[in-house]
């Protein structure tokens, strides 16, 4: 992939030319979303042809340019390295039934490069959430607000007093979470940049990543949380209550799982490019093949204005 270290600089141009708010969105979540919703026995062509991922892909997008963003799509790529920490790390995850629209990537990429305020951003070996969570702590660095459009608990980590997370987006309103938002506070007794050493305690069945011990007392997690924040392991750490012994030593045992647990769930700066405009009108071919025909007729308007 060129120019991969060129990202940011990029991504700082494409803000502070836009008066538009950036929000970033995981693209393939997006269009895996989509088929579920719009399955392929309601939404294919007259070809047979299904596009029901693409329909609710081009939803999404008109409604966030009505609403005046700056969209970044990221796209996803294999992380080994997670892999290699836990092999069950998302292997609960079933894509057999979608494989269709993988092989359509490339059209998804032209018809997306074509849309002005519409990015898609790339990484080697890198998760749509880092680079997420990237552009978004590029964007706080600069003193701009920004979203990032995502129901992943993992992304919560990202908050800040520039970032907020949205769950959905209608042109009544969003569903956002902020730094203060009840909806974050009554279900995470920690700061955001504290959350992956929280998360690593309980684990994530989502993506099939166990507790290193089951069932340990709130209170004990949230006293290790604060001092693993401090420190790298528990040399010198006091115990408050007697009847913690018995977790702790279950989880001295256990420790490396911890460990890999919070390498997979923290999120961090990685590089990754902005794949270059198409010079083409490959989106009028696209929304022909795919019928896709109320969404190319919302493009053509935008060309007249």
């Amino acid at each position: 992939m060129e120019n991969i270290n060129n990202g940011k600089n990029d991504l700082i141009s494409i803000v502070n030319n836009s008066d538009r708010i950036p929000v970033f969105v995981d693209l393939n979540n997006l269009l895996y979303r989509s088929y579920f919703v719009f399955t392929p026995d309601r939404f294919k062509t007259s070809q047979g042809i299904p596009s029901g991922h693409l329909f609710g892909l081009c939803q999404t997008l008109r409604t966030l340019d009505k609403l005046n963003y700056e969209v970044f799509l990221c796209e996803d790529s294999p992380c080994d390295w997670r892999k290699t920490l836990n092999e069950n790390y998302k292997s609960n995850r079933d894509h057999s039934n979608n494989t269709n629209f993988w092989k359509d990537f490339q059209k998804i990429r032209d018809l997306i490069s074509n849309l002005n305020h519409f990015h898609t951003i790339a990484g080697l070996e890198c998760e749509a959430d880092d680079l997420m969570f990237t552009g978004a702590k590029i964007c706080s660095e600069l003193n701009r607000k920004c979203y990032i459009f995502s129901t992943d608990k993992d992304l919560l980590q990202t908050l800040d007093e520039n970032i907020s997370i949205i769950h959905k987006v209608t042109l009544k309103g969003n569903e956002e979470i902020t730094l203060n938002s009840p909806e974050y506070i009554e279900k995470f007794p920690v700061e955001p940049f504290k959350l992956p050493y929280y998360r690593a305690f309980k684990g994530d069945t989502s993506d099939n990543i166990e507790p290193p011990v089951k069932r340990m007392p709130k209170d004990l997690i949230l006293d290790l949380v604060d001092y693993l924040y401090e420190h790298d392991n528990f040399k010198g750490y006091i115990i408050k209550k007697k009847s913690h012994e018995k977790w702790l030593k279950q989880l001295v045992d256990n420790f490396d799982k911890y460990i890999a647990n919070y390498t997979i769930m923290r999120l961090r700066p990685v590089n990754f490019t902005i794949l270059q405009k198409s010079k083409l009108n490959s989106y009028e071919k696209i929304c022909k093949e795919y019928e896709l025909n109320q969404f190319y007729s919302y493009i053509k308007s935008l060309e007249s204005i």
